[in-house]
């Protein structure tokens, strides 16, 4: 039943894939084969001599069977902090409705320079063609999600056809010789079963004693002490994936010396990191008027998706244009200039919007109408003589707003692709997150990430070929643009 519901929750997903084109995720092929870390030749390596095997460090904020471990690591701090704890590779779920992850966690991740494992439930050729967009080395087959073992040879072959290895996942003895029969190379045991969630730790060591010579094995899941790691190692496991232990902990990097160096003392929980890092900013696109694009900012990890409700833009849409939009778990935003509380309440309804965000002249009262959590406030600095009158009014606005978002330009409509000049942002303080919006693109994205820290980036004639059409390659720069940035600046 549990894997079902897996494979049930991947449809929409599937469903947005195929209608993005399928043949261009083959071809673009954003990290091409090559360029990518060799997964296998890591973690086949024999590992330091006071080291009992390879660890290959995962990345998740949520489980079906923990619930919700860590919502507050980024995936770029923790990829930094696994490199220099000792890390060989890296894990990170992509999952969203379960893991709460995405694709665009890979790019994040990217920057530290460990060869990364995409951990997700693959059982369609269409993500596995989505994961040659992406910088994975390595992708995750499970055996007991493809028990055809025709099928999953196809699966891993077309993986391998750009340089990403496949690990394949088995439990028992049974799926070992269906993973054998397909071909694989790379066999992960996961010592938790899928349908019960319940860990046999014992039970997977011993699946070890029929590996074989050419094979290379990672032991997964309740792996969370030094003498798990050592018991591990000397089953014949060349790696073991660790997960939870090291999300869980203050600081990953401590943990996970002390789990690969016994005598290293266990982390001190109260010592202050001393690495200054910077979370990457949510990314909403807007202005969107077709099914595929939304489709790919849903797939790239955006968190909000925006609709224009002005009939004079190029962008406008109808609600029931915007209602017949699927958008996953992004959250959905209207854009409204000329409208009143009670056109907007009515559009949000029809649209099924999350939220309104307020390009024109409405007055607190309005937003109140509307609901101040479910409010974006526009603000504009150009159109303010100083720092401080722009802070006033950021200030009374905050008993009636849930985020603010600051545009380019002079019009107090925006979409007009200008940017706001970054050194009126420097004194400014926002009592609820603030997005960053005019003219934002590829190119600009470095500029704008060393001069000032928005909580989101707002991407709109930035990733279009024309006013209203939205090119999902200009988006997928935008979105590997930050994800590089922010790696960056960790360094």
């Amino acid at each position: 039943m549990n894997l079902q519901r897996f494979i049930e929750a991947k449809q929409d997903e599937l469903a947005a894939l195929r209608r993005r084109m399928p043949e261009a995720l083959d071809e673009k092929a954003f990290f091409a084969a090559g360029k990518r870390p060799d997964f296998l030749q890591a973690i086949n390596a024999p590992p330091p001599s006071d080291e009992p095997l390879r660890v290959i460090a995962e990345f998740k904020r949520s489980s079906p069977s923990e619930g919700v471990i860590n919502d507050r690591l980024a995936p770029d701090d923790a990829a930094h902090q696994y490199a220099a704890g000792g890390a060989t590779c890296m894990s990170v779920l992509t999952e969203r409705r379960f893991f709460g992850g995405a694709p665009s966690d890979l790019f994040a991740a990217a920057p530290a320079g460990l060869p990364l494992l995409r951990k997700d439930f693959i059982f369609d050729e269409l993500q596995v063609r989505e994961s040659f967009a992406t910088p994975a080395s390595a992708l995750l087959l499970i055996v007991a999600l493809t028990p055809d073992a025709e099928r999953l040879r196809g699966l891993r072959e077309l993986a391998e056809s750009q340089g990403i290895n496949a690990v394949v996942e088995i439990f028992s003895e049974a799926e070992l010789e269906t993973a054998r029969e397909s071909g694989a190379r790379i066999i992960q045991v996961n010592a938790r079963n899928l349908e019960s969630f319940r860990t046999d730790r014992l039970a997977g060591l011993q699946l070890a004693s029929h590996r074989l010579p050419a094979e290379c094995w990672i032991a997964a899941s309740a792996m969370s002490a030094p003498e798990h790691l050592l018991d591990a190692a000397q089953a014949g496991y060349r790696a073991a994936l660790i997960g939870t232990a090291l999300m869980r902990a203050a600081h990953p990097q401590t943990q996970l010396r002390h789990l690969l160096h016994p005598h290293t003392p266990p982390p001190n929980h109260s010592t202050t990191m001393t690495t200054t890092t910077h979370s990457a900013p949510f990314i909403k696109t807007c202005g969107q008027t077709l099914p595929s694009t939304v489709d790919c900012a849903a797939a790239y990890g955006a968190k909000l998706v925006g609709f224009v409700f002005h009939r004079k833009s190029p962008r406008s849409i109808s609600p029931e244009r915007a209602a017949a939009m699927a958008s996953a778990d992004m959250g959905r935003v209207g854009v409204f200039v000329r409208q009143n509380a009670e056109e907007i309440k009515r559009t949000m309804k029809k649209a099924r919007l999350d939220f309104a965000q307020l390009h024109g002249k409405q007055s607190t009262a309005d937003a109140d109408a509307i609901g101040p959590q479910r409010v974006i406030r526009v603000l504009w600095p150009s159109q303010y003589d100083s720092t401080e009158a722009l802070q006033r009014d950021i200030d009374a606005w905050s008993p009636h707003c849930a985020y603010y978002l600051l545009d380019g330009g002079n019009t107090g409509q925006g979409g007009t692709g200008e940017r706001v000049p970054l050194e009126q942002l420097d004194e400014l303080h926002f009592p609820h997150p603030w997005i960053l919006a005019g003219g934002i693109n590829a190119e600009n994205i470095p500029e704008i990430l060393r001069r000032c820290h928005p909580d989101g980036l707002d991407l709109n004639s930035g990733i279009e070929t024309a006013p209203g059409m939205k090119c999902a390659d200009k988006m997928l720069e935008a979105f590997s643009a930050v994800a590089r940035n922010i790696g960056e600046r960790t360094n």
